[in-house]
C-alpha cells in the first residue's frame, strides 16, 4: 500500500520522502512506512508537519489548496497553504488513492472500479467515470487524463472533457505511477523492471527504458 502509517502530511517534502515497493496487487497504495523522514543528502528542509488524519496516500494542488487523498478514512481534505490548516474534508464512496486535476476539477480514483470528477468548492461528484480496474495512479497531459490499473497492468486515458474511456493499453502484469507530458505517457511497469513509453497518439508502447530495481514511482 503506497500510505504513510502516521497521520501527518510533509508540506514540500512528502512527495520526496516517501518510499515505495512493488504494488499490492489487492488495492492500490503507497508502501506503508513509520515515518515520512528526509532524505539526509537532500538539500531540502522540513517546512511544515500538519496532522490531515490516517493513511494520506497521494496529493495534489488546485484552487488555492493542496488535496490529499486518505485511503482509510474515505475522504479528500484540503489545506491552505497559507495557514497550514485542514479547511475542508470531503467523504467518497471509495477508499482514494491517485488525485489529479485538471481546470476547475479534482479527479479522484482508489479501491472501486471509478473515477471521480469532484468540485473543489464543495466535494460535490461531477461525474462518476467506471474504469475496468482498481486505479493505482492517474495523472493529466498528452491531451487526456491516463489512469493506472496497477493489478491488471494496464492503462486507459479519460477525455476530461466528455467523460469517455478509451480502450485499455496493455503494459506489463503489474504496473504502478504514471506521469505525461505534452507528447508522451511514462508508466512504471514493476513486473517489466523497466518505464514503458507510450504514444498517446496511438496508445502503444512506443519504447521502454530499462531501470535498475522494480519501478514504482
Amino acid at each position: 500500500m503506497r500510505y504513510h502509517r502516521l497521520t501527518v502530511l510533509v508540506l514540500a517534502l512528502a512527495l520526496g520522502a516517501c518510499t515505495s515497493a512493488g504494488p499490492d496487487p489487492a488495492a492500490p497504495g503507497r508502501t506503508t512506512s513509520s515515518t515520512a523522514t528526509a532524505d539526509p543528502s537532500s538539500s531540502m528542509s522540513q517546512i511544515a508537519r500538519i496532522e490531515v488524519g490516517s493513511a494520506p496516500c497521494a496529493m495534489t494542488s488546485a484552487a488555492g489548496r493542496i488535496w490529499v487523498t486518505l485511503l482509510t478514512a474515505r475522504e479528500v481534505v484540503a489545506i491552505d497553504p497559507a495557514t497550514n490548516a485542514v479547511v475542508a474534508r470531503f467523504g467518497l464512496p471509495f477508499k482514494p488513492c491517485g488525485i489529479a486535476t485538471t481546470g476547475s476539477s479534482l479527479w479522484v480514483g482508489g479501491d472501486g472500479a471509478t473515477v471521480v470528477e469532484l468540485d473543489p468548492a464543495s466535494g460535490a461528484i461531477r461525474r462518476s467515470v467506471p474504469v475496468p480496474a482498481p486505479v493505482w495512479d492517474l495523472q493529466p497531459g498528452a491531451g487526456g487524463l491516463w489512469v493506472s490499473l496497477g493489478e491488471k497492468g494496464t492503462v486507459v486515458r479519460i477525455d476530461p472533457a466528455g467523460g469517455t474511456v478509451g480502450a485499455p493499453v496493455s503494459v506489463g502484469s503489474t504496473i504502478g505511477g504514471i506521469a505525461a507530458s505534452t507528447d508522451a505517457v511514462y508508466v512504471a511497469d514493476t513486473g517489466g523492471h523497466d518505464i514503458a513509453v507510450l504514444d498517446p497518439r496511438t496508445g502503444a508502447v512506443a519504447t521502454r527504458w530499462t531501470v535498475p530495481g522494480d519501478p514504482t514511482w
